[in-house]
């Protein structure tokens, strides 16, 4: 994957940012709202191997964690980010512009630690939790809460207000439900999407894409 950019930015407020690292200011050329990370190139110089590394970031309820692995699957290095959780009753919501600040931080302390530069990085992958993303067509964020809160557009997996939701499409008896263990649960993300279409229309309305978390930081991360 040879020339593939994106430059590293990291907006987070001072107070919130990883104490290991310094912002490290986005490009102006670049027109993406989520920039991140590193150039991925499998070229070696005339005069000097280039290492194969591989970057992992899992990111987990409380924090955004990266590691960054040789070719034989040694760790050379990895840190962790928090991130910020509201808990309000049953509703569980986080912020996806947080996450990102939060990965970026891990990322790019991950890379000091293990001094590798981003050009060595020849394949990464995400992993997070099952949680649901709302961006509008901009890919900006679409609150999910009663707040009101624009930040907050992440319903977490653990998130139980989708629970007359799940019983309602549970008592449908629809034949979908026998690829998903006969019964849907809150924390899946079918009744919670019919929770905002019920309850926040206007959100509902907004959104242009619905994203499980992983999905949405693979597509954030490319595009």
């Amino acid at each position: 994957m040879s020339g593939l950019r994106r430059p590293w930015s990291d907006n987070t407020p001072k107070e919130k940012q990883h104490t290991s690292t310094s912002p490290v200011s986005r490009s102006s050329s670049s027109s993406s709202s989520y920039p991140f990370s590193v150039e991925m190139s499998t070229a070696a110089t005339a005069t000097s191997p280039r290492r194969s590394i591989f970057l992992g970031v899992d990111v987990g309820t409380g924090s955004a964690r990266a590691g960054l692995f040789d070719e034989s699957g040694k760790l050379l290095g990895s840190d962790s980010s928090p991130i910020q959780i509201w808990k309000e009753g049953d509703c569980v919501e986080q912020s996806s512009t947080d996450i990102w600040h939060a990965l970026c931080a891990a990322v790019k302390s991950a890379c000091s630690l293990a001094n590798v530069s981003g050009d060595e990085v020849t394949g990464m992958g995400f992993a997070a939790t099952c949680s649901l993303v709302a961006v509008d067509a901009d890919g900006s964020p679409v609150t999910v809460s009663w707040s009101g809160d624009s930040r907050r557009n992440v319903i977490v997996w653990m998130d139980h207000r989708a629970v007359k939701q799940a019983e309602k499409i549970n008592s449908s008896n629809s034949p979908v439900l026998q690829y998903c263990g006969g019964a849907l649960s809150p924390e899946m993300e079918p009744p919670k999407l019919l929770w905002v279409k019920e309850n926040l229309p206007e959100s509902w309305s907004m959104v242009f894409r619905w994203m499980d978390l992983s999905d949405w930081l693979s597509y954030s991360n490319w595009r």
